[in-house]
């Protein structure tokens, strides 16, 4: 068994670190500018949410990928003016700024967290 200290030590590192496999891929440009605001459409909320890969785990909330996908136009609707109001300044709902990892070893030695 890996000691909890271990386990917050390696996602501590995991989650700050400058990874190679992110390098080159910060598309991120900023969202307000001299007053300027950004809106997303529907339809790329819409577009997302199709692409979302099924059979992941859902968020402390407990909505499931699937849930999304099958939700009416009104929830598509509801999700842009969620995702347009924190995109242009809105304070995020504090619930989305909580995390629930687990770790499962998958293959290789159980005393490396990598595994």
């Amino acid at each position: 068994m890996i000691p909890t200290d271990r386990w917050v030590q390696y996602y501590q590192d995991l989650l700050t670190a400058n990874r190679l496999e992110y390098e080159g891929k910060k598309n991120i440009s900023p969202t307000q500018m001299d007053g300027e605001t950004v809106e997303v459409s529907e339809e790329r909320v819409r577009k997302v949410v199709r692409e979302l890969k099924n059979g992941k785990s859902c968020g402390s909330e407990g909505v499931h990928v699937e849930m999304l996908k099958h939700g009416t136009d009104k929830l598509i609707k509801m999700l842009t003016w969620v995702i347009n109001r924190c995109i242009n300044g809105e304070e995020t709902p504090q619930q989305w700024k909580v995390v629930y990892i687990s770790s499962i070893h998958k293959k290789g030695s159980k005393k490396g967290c990598s595994n």
